[in-house]
């Protein structure tokens, strides 16, 4: 045996086993990706609970309905922070009682 093809062998033989080595280091690496991402089918699939926090700006709002010298509380930002008596009057109203409102909450 010539020592070239000695050396050709054992290369051939070195980036075999390379290959090998590499194929079974991605296969684990894909087996615990996978593995990690699926549950157990034993188990109960989870249900939803409440919507995840959010983060940002905490809303400001009136403790009470928004119309001058009201103080009953507000039905919620969907009826325009009015109470129950207000939430009829006309938007134009409504949005003269929010700049209002803004105005003092600015200055204060």
């Amino acid at each position: 045996m010539s020592l070239d093809k000695t050396i050709r062998d054992r290369a051939t033989q070195f980036g075999l086993d390379i290959a090998t080595l590499v194929r079974q280091s991605i296969a684990d690496e894909v087996m615990r990706l996978v593995g990690a991402r699926s549950t157990p089918t034993t188990t109960a699939p989870k249900r939803a609970t409440t919507a995840p926090t959010r983060k940002g700006r905490k809303l400001h709002l009136p403790p009470h309905c928004i119309a001058p010298n009201c103080k009953k509380p507000h039905r919620g930002l969907r009826f325009s922070l009015c109470c129950a008596d207000h939430s009829s009057a006309p938007k134009s109203a409504k949005r003269k009682w929010l700049a209002a409102w803004h105005k003092q909450k600015a200055s204060s």
